[in-house]
């Protein structure tokens, strides 16, 4: 949901930052680290401000908000770069940018989606209660699966579909 770049955090003095060859290691009070744990705290904390802005928000709504608002562009306004550093990162590896918390207050549109309607795209893609989503309370009904869902983002379902000579082909729904 949130993979962060390069997020200054705190960091223990006795634990070397940087280490230069096999014997100097360098001590830091702060480290640049990446990873969604490091932007977590961050998102998880705009997401509150926005639910006390917006009380009658719900989950799906703010994550909208969240996301309909985030910058695509870095801090000197080029694209984020993939992790080789020279090529741009997709959606697929940033996810939708840098989240706006000032933006996000004022999305101008937001998604919303009740938990049924997630059940029922976990419904529609046919596979068990067990593999895909045990943990579903019982009280959840799968009698209308459906692949659609108002999301801000897309997802692709495929289905495994039979050739005439009996190789196997996925369709995307």
């Amino acid at each position: 949901m949130a993979p962060g770049s390069l997020v200054l955090a705190a960091w223990s003095p006795k634990v070397a930052s940087v280490q230069i060859g096999f014997i100097v290691n360098l001590p830091s009070d702060y480290n640049l680290i990446s990873g969604t744990s490091m932007a977590c705290s961050h998102a998880s904390g705009v997401a509150e401000l926005l639910k006390g802005a917006h009380p009658g928000w719900s989950a799906t709504a703010i994550r909208s908000a969240l996301m309909a608002t985030a910058n695509p562009l870095d801090t000197t306004r080029n694209p984020f770069l993939d992790g080789d550093h020279f090529n741009s990162a997709s959606p697929l590896t940033m996810g939708t940018g840098r989240i706006d918390p000032n933006r996000a207050l004022e999305p101008g549109l937001t998604y919303d989606a009740a938990s049924q309607e997630y059940v029922n795209l976990l419904c529609s893609t046919n596979f068990t209660r067990k593999q895909s989503y045990p943990s579903l309370d019982r009280a959840y009904d799968c009698s209308k699966p459906s692949s659609y869902l108002n999301y801000p983002s897309f997802i692709a379902l495929y289905i495994l579909t039979k050739q005439r000579q009996g190789s196997k082909h996925f369709r995307g729904l």
